[in-house]
């Protein structure tokens, strides 16, 4: 909703990284009576969740924690950024465990040889002067 509050409940709908996390009711005067249903509720969630898993296979129960880990909790696009990242990191420090130095090009060769050159000539001029 637009004002941030959610038609069905009345509460404010979780957004963001806490999206997950249970919204507690404000005081007021069905505070308690929203505060042990909500309570309750989390419960039979929780006992619901256990029995679910205990009843799984061990096959199941692998595929299951194999899901778990490949869908972090999070939107679809963070986990594909995070992905990105990942294997640029991996590209990158291939490139860096490289164990065969990189071809250089006649023109780097070039220039390689031309600062060598202006190296010598900074040091027989820092040799020559007032000082030296």
């Amino acid at each position: 909703m637009a004002s941030g509050v959610c038609r069905y409940h009345g509460g404010a709908t979780p957004k963001g990284k806490g999206w997950h996390k249970p919204v507690w009711p404000a005081d007021g005067p069905a505070f308690e009576k929203k505060l042990h249903r909500k309570l309750k509720t989390q419960e039979r969630t929780r006992k619901r969740k256990s029995a679910k898993l205990n009843a799984m296979t061990d096959e199941e129960r692998r595929q299951h924690d194999n899901w778990r880990r490949a869908h972090k909790i999070g939107s679809a696009a963070a986990r594909r950024q995070a992905k990105e990242d990942r294997a640029q990191a991996a590209s990158f420090r291939a490139m860096l465990a490289a164990d065969e130095p990189k071809a250089q090009s006649l023109e780097a060769l070039a220039v390689q040889a031309e600062l060598e050159q202006a190296r010598a000539k900074l040091d027989e001029l820092m040799g020559v002067g007032i000082f030296g």
